[in-house]
């Protein structure tokens, strides 16, 4: 960006009598550049991001899905070329690898909070029955755990989110289980998914938010959110399929995923800008142009 002066050889400040020199106008310069830089810098940067688009899983740590352009009902990513396609199959045997194609990002750099962003999506061959678990924060304790399930037995139109969050073995705040509200994560669309995790210091100032296609659907405020010592990690997408009976589902349930991001307090990732605790914080795709400084300028003293 160049500023533009009406007479290219004379800069006048007609409400001020400052006396500038060159050399303070160096300073000026050198102090206003030193300024931008620091407002641009962010607190969180993004530790991790996979838009599928190298048409290959090798930026996730394990997984059993495949990549695809187009889903088995026809559909397209969210954007780009590439999407991420899993499966339940309910006629194998438990233990069988093709009971579940999931996927899992191991662990990620954070000290005390981080931000979960991904799309997702349930193909059109996905049944209408209990128990399908769209996604898995573990803990390397074995103590926190949370799942969430699209209620896809509540109907296409429906899909209340279903999630239940453990602490240490107890509940998070007042109640574990949210039982979801009036925004749906059903089929027939890509859904957003994000989560927002704050560990407690003291037992008592943790934060929790998740947010389904921007709406904030559930939140758990000043309370425990970690076992001491224990990081929220693996992720794992999709979850098994409880086979309670009753919930016996068929051959094909494909959930579709893309653009999948994780943020931090790291300094390790790329800078962003917004706040991850109000879902704001994102990555430009753009990259940004350098402010070139005035040229042709004379600084007159009066």
């Amino acid at each position: 960006m160049k500023l533009t002066v009406s007479r290219p050889n004379d800069l006048y400040y007609p409400l001020t009598k400052i006396q500038y020199k060159e050399k303070n106008m160096l300073k000026l310069t050198v102090l206003l550049c030193t300024f931008t830089f620091m407002s641009s810098s962010q607190a969180a940067t993004r530790v991790f991001y996979t838009g599928f688009e190298n048409g290959t899983t090798s930026d996730l740590d394990y997984s059993k899905c495949t990549v695809v352009k187009t889903a088995p009902d026809g559909t397209g990513p969210k954007s780009g070329n590439y999407q991420l396609s899993c499966n339940w199959n309910g006629t194998t045997d438990w233990n069988d690898p093709q009971t579940l194609l999931d996927s899992q990002i191991n662990s990620w750099p954070y000290t005390n909070e981080f931000f979960l962003r991904f799309w997702s999506r349930a193909d059109a061959d996905v049944d209408s029955n209990d128990g399908s678990k769209l996604f898995r924060l573990s803990s390397n304790s074995d103590n926190d755990e949370m799942y969430a399930a699209c209620q896809y037995e509540y109907g296409p139109a429906s899909a209340p989110l279903f999630m239940a969050w453990y602490i240490d073995g107890g509940p998070l705040g007042q109640s574990s289980v949210y039982y979801g509200g009036e925004e749906r994560c059903g089929p027939n669309k890509w859904n957003k998914y994000e989560i927002y995790v704050k560990h407690d210091s003291d037992n008592t100032n943790g934060i929790v938010r998740v947010w389904v296609n921007s709406v904030m659907i559930f939140e758990r405020v000043n309370v425990n959110t970690n076992t001491p010592g224990a990081k929220w990690y693996p992720f794992t997408f999709p979850s098994n399929w409880s086979s309670n009976p009753g919930w016996e589902h068929d051959a094909n349930n494909h959930t579709l995923w893309d653009n999948i991001e994780i943020f931090s307090d790291s300094a390790s990732g790329t800078s962003a800008t917004g706040l991850m605790s109000d879902a704001t914080i994102s990555v430009s795709d753009r990259t940004a142009e350098p402010v070139t400084p005035p040229t042709g300028l004379r600084i007159l003293q009066n």
